[in-house]
């Protein structure tokens, strides 16, 4: 099945694009003419890769940002209208699973809030930062949450810990 995608002249922001579904989010936006932002926290090299086989930073830009609670979310927003000067997308992709993951009765409260600031705040502060940015521009634009299937099937332990499994997309 072949589908065709249009998003010349437009800038899409993806969070956690340097490896994975995200590496791939940003490759089909540049193959469909988007101009994309996005960020990692340690890969590097890896994103380093994706904006070569994206052309080259002219039109593709990997940002080292640390998506822990709110302002690494603005500052990425920024960066992408201060180098393509608008936003017309944003896919959240970013999440964490803790390596050190645990029963709930014995997690520290500091894995707690590191999870959340990741997992929830961040993406809170990217929506609302782009929808900003969005409004500002008069034109709308679109939203994907991708999020991790951890919550359906719950921890090892056998409790729920992470994740809705839902995404949206919507227009300001």
């Amino acid at each position: 099945m072949s589908v065709s995608l249009s998003f010349d002249g437009k800038v899409a922001v993806v969070s956690g694009g340097s490896r994975g579904i995200g590496a791939a989010t940003v490759k089909m936006f540049s193959a469909a003419g988007a101009k994309v932002l996005f960020n990692y926290q340690k890969a590097k090299a890896e994103a380093e890769k994706v904006v070569a086989a994206c052309g080259g930073e002219k039109s593709c830009v990997a940002v080292q940002a640390d998506l822990n609670g709110t302002e690494g979310a603005r500052e990425l927003i920024a960066a992408a209208v201060s180098r393509f000067g608008r936003v017309d997308a944003l896919v959240a992709n970013h999440g964490i699973w803790p390596s050190d993951d645990m029963p709930i009765d014995r997690m520290p409260d500091e894995q707690w809030r590191r999870t959340m600031g990741i997992n929830l705040d961040s993406v809170f502060a990217l929506v609302k930062h782009a929808v900003a940015q969005m409004k500002k521009q008069g034109a709308g634009g679109k939203i994907v949450l991708v999020s991790s299937t951890a919550g359906q099937r719950g921890s090892p332990q056998g409790w729920p810990s992470a994740g809705s499994g839902a995404a949206t997309a919507s227009r300001p």
